[in-house]
């Protein structure tokens, strides 16, 4: 009976255990319990400002301004004037965690101060660029304090014994990655050049992000032009080639596709391939611009420019002469249907032909002082569709057969008795045992034949022999086929104005 009470005791012991794993489960799901209940609300952490990027000094002096560059590490701080460009702080950045104030001391990389000459500068002003960067390095602190508030960053810096605090704002530029990029092709399909095409909204292009697309897009790229097309505002946007930009103008399309120059004033001029949104190309009168075009135009043709200063010369004597014409015709009082008998010069062969006036005016030649006809008069400009708008299905990944394993029956262990438990009754006396469901009546019967008398035993248990069977999982393959994935890409329709 030792070994039953043995067995309660483990049976005992087990269940002490679950009991303390089942409490344990219950104090962990407590807490989850608590963060679900409807009175209690997360607490929300403010996203970090994002500080990386370009900033401006929001009041710039004419003679001396500031601008600086964020990465993920490091701040960069420039100091620019009419001569140089000065780099007066390189050190570390150290980005906020959350909210949206920040303030952080930068500690300095102890980088050498670059100097940018500007071209328009002689050898001397670089020395002197040269000197000053080495003389601000000598007495550059090893560290500066930066803060940020309100969109606004700002820093102290000492001019001239006195300090001053300087405060930029972000400056947003133009994402050039979605530039559509074309192909300038002559009459015979043979590639001549390339532009570019950019389009967004008008409020976008601010004057730092037009000067940094010329600057660090247009005037690095390969292009005959490039054009930026307002999506907010039809047929309105920027035009830029080599020699001038065009801000605000209207942009004309091209019979053979692209863009035509625009007729009107450049807003800047190209200054050894950069412009300066500062500096605006002065407002010309009428007569200038059309000599600025004539004489842009003689440049690239000097054969026309003989023709043409032969028909000005032509215009002019004509012009002088029909004034003549006029006053002579008024002093000799000819009536509306009156005859001129005035003749021109002997150097023009048309001289001796006469001009009949009417209502008391002389028409003479004006063949080469009238305007050249417009050849669209009458026309209607019509965009023609080369190919229309159509949906591209591209497969992005192809159908295919997977074989997958079935699993019929999961692997299981079965515990198989080879010898059940039973009772054994053992004499105390001389360790006789006896089994069988007789056993205690058998023991007795021993007692009085063999010891004469009764006597007393004790009974134990024999545990049953088992042995544990394993049986692997019962599978089967079968194969699933899996439909392609595909993708719907749009294509615009592709076209071209032309005058009908």
């Amino acid at each position: 009976m030792k070994k039953k009470r043995v067995l309660f005791e483990q049976t005992k012991f087990v269940s002490t255990i679950l009991n303390v794993v089942v409490a344990s489960a219950v104090s962990i799901t407590l807490p989850g319990c608590a963060a679900e209940h409807p009175n209690i609300q997360p607490t929300e952490t403010p996203m970090a400002i994002d500080l990386t990027g370009n900033w401006k000094e929001i009041e710039p002096d004419d003679n001396q301004w500031y601008k600086a560059t964020i990465d993920d590490d490091s701040i960069t701080v420039f100091q620019i004037d009419s001569k140089y460009e000065t780099t007066i702080w390189n050190g570390t950045y150290s980005s906020p965690e959350s909210g949206d104030t920040w303030e952080w001391t930068s500690e300095s990389f102890d980088d050498e101060n670059s100097v940018k000459e500007s071209d328009s500068e002689k050898t001397n002003a670089k020395a002197t660029a040269d000197t000053k960067a080495n003389d601000s390095k000598s007495d550059s602190p090893e560290t500066m304090n930066f803060s940020y508030s309100d969109g606004t960053l700002s820093f102290e810096i000492e001019l001239d014994k006195e300090t001053k605090t300087v405060e930029m704002e972000k400056v947003v530029l133009l994402d050039y990655s979605s530039a559509e990029v074309f192909e300038i092709k002559d009459k015979e399909g043979k590639v001549t050049g390339k532009y570019s095409v950019l389009t967004v909204n008008k409020a976008d292009v601010t004057n730092d992000a037009l000067e940094d697309w010329y600057n660090s897009y247009v005037a690095e790229s390969d292009y005959k032009y490039a054009v930026i097309v307002f999506a907010d505002e039809e047929g309105k946007g920027i035009y830029a080639d080599s020699k001038n930009v065009y801000v605000n103008t209207d942009l004309s399309e091209a019979k053979d596709g692209g863009y035509t120059e625009p007729e009107s004033d450049p807003t800047y001029a190209v200054d050894d391939g950069k412009i300066d949104v500062s500096e605006k190309v002065p407002i010309k009168n009428a007569e200038e611009v059309s000599s600025d075009k004539d004489s842009s135009k003689n440049e690239e043709k000097e054969d026309d420019k003989k023709t043409s200063d032969n028909k000005d010369s032509t215009s002019t004597s004509s012009n002088k002469e029909s004034s003549s014409n006029k006053d002579s015709s008024k002093d000799s009082g000819n009536s509306n249907t009156g005859t001129s008998t005035s003749t021109k010069p002997s150097g023009n062969t048309s001289s001796s032909k006469p001009s009949t006036n009417t209502g008391g005016t002389s028409s003479g030649n004006q063949s080469t002082n009238t305007k050249p006809t417009d050849p669209n008069a009458g026309k209607t400009k019509v965009w023609v569709v080369d190919s229309p708008a159509w949906d591209e299905t591209v497969v992005v990944t192809p159908a295919w057969t997977e074989n997958v394993t079935v699993v019929d029956t999961p692997a299981w262990d079965e515990t198989i008795v080879i010898t059940p438990s039973y009772d054994v009754t053992t004499c105390n006396a001389c360790g006789a045992q006896f089994t069988g469901g007789n056993q205690i009546n058998d023991v007795a019967m021993h007692a009085f034949t063999v010891h004469g008398g009764p006597g007393t035993y004790h009974t134990d248990t024999i545990p049953a022999v088992t042995q544990v069977v394993h049986h692997d999982a019962v599978t089967h393959v079968e194969q699933i086929y899996h439909e392609a994935v595909t993708q719907v890409i749009h294509h615009d329709e592709v076209g071209h104005w032309e005058w009908q």
